[in-house]
């Protein structure tokens, strides 16, 4: 039989890629900055269940709208959006003018190594460096895409803004999914500067009339007749012109050759890029999306992690788990065990307890009737735990809990409320006027609606009137 006193969830439930980022932006302003107050955001995630990773999940998303956090994960996307835009703007302005430096003016004849060297030299160089790095260094992103980081910093704003790129970065490494994130963003930016190289090369050679060779002091000419050869294999098998052994041999710049042949070496050029350049980057640009997809598709919130593991027994207490664990010692402990009715004192019906209620006011603010318990005013610690125990112990049906309209709630209070509803089957809120005070102000009595409904309770579980006070006391 498996152990009861052991919970069983699951410690890997896939979250979606932006919901782990911001679990890890949430986390490392907590660990650097010190803990959020969450009181509220805890009873809302209690009461909304589901696993420790759905939990922390929900606390992450509740926080981030409060702090702000969510907004700042936004902006930074923005700003690596323009960034990236930037870039790729800068990486095709570059590559026009590579294409264009290749094949000059056409008043001179164009060496084709030469040209084939500049148009492919840089691509080949960092592809190889690629290539290395997934061997030697599996984790390591590319310089592009440090590149891009750094400028999304820049271009970022807040006071959190330099945190975003650091959880990303976090929950990308332990997925194992950096090195293929960056490769999407690398391999994306250099098919884009190859297109435009191939573009610019079609506008080009369609508008100016090139003569291509090859010269050499040092090397025999059938090296280059072996070498064009070679590199001209791959492209003739898909279509493209290519010389043949005859005409690169007197390519050497001292022959004259026909219009024909400076079209050959024209679809050879073209072809080398295509081949060489092109369509190794296709490959590994959907290599590397493939890969990243599969990684960021099963992102879960790691719960042994430093600021997430200390919130399971916030957000998983041990009555939920099943688990026999104390609570905190500065929470409330029940002395009355679950499901043990014959340690209860005895029960009531209905009871009334002041939340928040002001000290040189008239409590109670009208006269319970004979059957209702009076639990007194909560000012502090003491009378929480007080009243807390004695609705345990008695084991109290309903609840009014009055609470001064006129002033603002606040996340300890809401925290409260949701305590005491935890305690009861049924709670009532009452929105007591006092009578020196004129009534509170509708914009005073919005905030109090939104925050209660946004803490779980519903439009029948508060009123604002006496008169329907005093008909919810009476007996069902």
């Amino acid at each position: 039989m498996p152990d009861s006193g052991r919970a069983e969830h699951p410690v890997s439930v896939p979250v979606s890629w932006r919901t782990a980022w911001l679990i890890e932006l949430v986390r490392l302003r907590e660990t650097l900055w010190g803990p959020l107050d969450d009181r509220l955001e805890v009873v809302r995630v209690q009461a909304a269940g589901g696993t420790l990773p759905d939990r922390i999940a929900a606390r992450a998303r509740f926080l981030g709208e409060r702090e702000g956090l969510q907004a700042t994960l936004e902006a930074w996307v923005q700003g690596a959006r323009l960034a990236l835009v930037l870039v790729c703007l800068l990486s095709v302005g570059a590559a026009c003018g590579a294409a264009a430096g290749a094949l000059g003016t056409g008043a001179r004849p164009v060496n084709v190594l030469l040209a084939l060297v500049a148009l492919l030299g840089l691509n080949l160089a960092t592809l190889l460096f690629w290539c290395a790095g997934v061997l030697v260094q599996p984790g390591q992103s590319s310089w592009l895409a440090t590149a891009w980081l750094g400028l999304s910093k820049r271009l970022a704003r807040g006071p959190d803004a330099a945190l975003a790129p650091r959880a990303l970065l976090g929950v990308l490494s332990r997925q194992s999914a950096t090195r293929w994130v960056s490769g999407v963003l690398s391999h994306g930016v250099w098919l884009l500067v190859t297109l435009a190289m191939v573009l610019t090369l079609v506008a080009l050679l369609a508008a100016r009339r090139y003569t291509f060779n090859w010269e050499t002091t040092l090397l025999d000419p059938d090296t280059f007749v072996g070498l064009g050869l070679a590199l001209g294999a791959l492209p003739a098998r898909l279509g493209f012109t290519v010389p043949d052994a005859d005409l690169i041999r007197i390519s050497d710049g001292l022959h004259a050759l026909p219009a024909a042949a400076q079209v050959q070496w024209s679809g050879w050029l073209l072809g080398c890029v295509l081949v060489y350049g092109l369509l190794p980057r296709v490959c590994l640009f959907v290599l590397c999306l493939v890969m990243a997809r599969k990684r960021l598709r099963v992102l879960a919130p790691d719960t042994a992690l430093p600021g997430l593991v200390e919130l399971q027994d916030r957000l998983m207490p041990a009555r939920v788990r099943g688990t026999a664990e104390a609570p905190p010692p500065d929470v409330f402990q029940s002395q009355v065990a679950t499901g043990s009715p014959g340690q209860a004192v005895g029960s009531e019906a209905t009871a009334c307890v002041g939340l928040d209620w002001p000290a040189d006011a008239s409590w109670p603010p009208l006269a319970l009737p004979a059957d209702v318990t009076d639990l007194g005013v909560i000012a502090g610690r003491a009378e929480r735990n007080a009243v807390l125990s004695h609705l345990q112990h008695h084991r109290t049906q309903r609840l009014l809990v009055v609470c001064d309209a006129h002033q603002t709630p606040d996340r300890g209070t809401l925290a409260l409320l949701s305590e005491l509803a935890a305690q009861v089957p049924a709670l009532h809120v009452w929105l007591a006027h006092l009578p020196e005070s004129g009534g509170a102000s509708p914009a005073r009595l919005e905030t109090w609606y939104t925050l209660l409904l946004q803490a779980g309770f519903e439009t029948a579980q508060y009123s604002t009137r006496s008169e329907q006070i005093l008909q919810w006391l009476k007996p069902a």
